[in-house]
């Protein structure tokens, strides 16, 4: 199982390296074109702030979709240097089944840029809100404007998360257009449409974090005076008070100790499982959705035998609410179309063996340091700067770190996909070579038997 790992992990970052150094070009100019956008749209925002907030939000929303569309820009720049859809012909593209995962058709066909950026900004957008990175990006935004406007000037600043209520509005006014775009895209191919609805997919997301990130604090504290809440923290606090007081290394009492564990568990250990472990899963599986992973239905997301009669039962029940079920179905619609591929993909993921999946988070593990290690360096050779000097350096800093390690992450992540995918489908590279050679040999032999019928 080691050496097995072992050579998964040096076969990925190999492959990884390759991939990235054979399109560097493509995806150094999406990130570069990305970061631009959005530091522009970032800067433009803080001054439109005293002018209009309404703007000055709808500006920032424009160059954080600008980032993150660059990301799947980057990834899908890689689809033709992938090796595993190429061992399979695309003369007739279908579904391929494999003995643990069916394979989409879409992942061995070529895909046009904005039809797959529309497709799956949606679940990058929810993966950047749920781990943090939108809220890095709302921070960048609140530094500039206390740069530039001051603490004393809070009323003009263009992003504040006081405004619950606008954001609320906000969220639920675009979800409607995005739905009735989406409704005029499927019958009207235009790029226009799709620009549109891509626009309304990133306001809808962002307008609802922001809404939820407003009203979190106040959900925090309405949630600590519950009683169920107050009564468990109660219960805990008297088992740590009838503990005995015994003196243990390090100098902590036994209840001390106790309290001190369950805090690094809640407080560290959990957010790190969470932030090594899957967030670089979901990361492979939204990647899988870049690559064609996304003509899939709920039933092949949720097998079982004892699960589907509980959704047929389900779906008997609900055939006669007439309305209801239709409004229900018109507001779920992008759960199955965007969000349901990327948790099968997730099994893409799982079913690829523990050699490949322990390979890859290493992987993504070392390079996630290396990039951390590299910034406490050159923030180490930078030296003390001044304010105007910091500001000009850390935005030089942020591109030039990013355009190494986050298209080589980009990179990963493809090669990644690849070996997940040559796993299930039951192809190593000998046997891949072998496939490849077969077909050219019959090729050639076709070619020469038609020219010896020409002559």
């Amino acid at each position: 199982m080691r050496v097995r790992t072992l050579e998964e992990l040096l076969l990925l970052a190999s492959e990884s390296i390759s991939l990235w150094l054979r399109g560097f070009t493509r995806l150094g100019f999406f990130y570069c074109l990305g970061w631009t956008v959005h530091i522009l749209c970032v800067f433009a925002s803080v001054l439109l702030g005293p002018v209009s907030q309404v703007v000055a939000t709808l500006v920032f929303v424009v160059g954080v979709l600008a980032l993150v569309t660059s990301l799947v820009l980057m990834i899908h720049a890689l689809e033709p240097r992938l090796r595993a859809p190429a061992t399979v012909s695309t003369d007739e593209p279908q579904d391929l089944e494999t003995a643990s995962v069916t394979v989409p058709r879409l992942v061995f066909q070529a895909q046009r840029r904005l039809p797959v950026v529309a497709a799956v900004i949606g679940p990058f957008l929810a993966v950047y809100a749920v781990w943090g990175l939108i809220d890095e990006q709302v921070n960048l935004l609140f530094s500039y404007n206390n740069v530039l406007r001051g603490a004393d000037q809070i009323d003009y600043w263009s992003v504040s998360l006081t405004r619950v209520t606008f954001y609320l509005v906000l969220a639920a006014v675009t979800f409607v257009l995005k739905r009735l775009v989406d409704a005029v895209q499927r019958r009207v191919q235009r790029s226009g449409v799709a620009v549109l609805a891509l626009l309304l997919e990133g306001l809808w997301v962002f307008a609802s974090f922001l809404a939820l990130a407003a009203a979190a604090s106040d959900l925090r504290g309405w949630i600590g005076t519950r009683r169920v809440v107050v009564g468990v923290q109660s219960r805990w606090n008297a088992l740590l008070d009838a503990l005995p007081d015994w003196r243990l290394p390090f100098e902590l009492t036994l209840p001390e100790a106790l309290a001190g564990m369950v805090d690094l568990v809640w407080r560290t250990v959990l957010p790190g499982l969470s932030t090594t472990i899957l967030l670089p899963l979901v990361w492979l599986a939204l990647t899988a959705t870049v690559f064609g992973w996304r003509d899939v239905t709920g039933r092949q997301v949720v097998t079982g035998e004892r699960t589907q009669q509980v959704i047929s039962s389900v779906r008997q029940r609900t055939a006669d609410l007439g309305p209801l079920t239709a409004l229900t179905t018109w507001v779920t619609a992008d759960l199955q179309g965007k969000y349901l591929p990327v948790v099968h993909a997730l099994r893409l993921v799982w079913r690829s063996g523990p050699s490949v999946m322990a390979a890859y988070l290493i992987w993504t593990a070392l390079l996630t340091a290396a990039a951390q290690w590299v910034l406490v360096l050159a923030r180490t050779v930078a030296g003390d700067l001044t304010n105007p000097e910091l500001s000009v350096y850390l935005l030089f800093e942020e591109l030039l770190h990013g355009l190494v390690f986050t298209t080589l992450l980009m990179a990963s992540y493809a090669a990644a996909f690849d070996r997940a995918l040559l796993g299930v489908m039951g192809e190593d590279q000998r046997s891949r070579r072998l496939r490849l050679a077969r077909r050219r040999r019959a090729t050639d032999t076709e070619a020469a038997d038609a020219a010896l019928d020409v002559r």
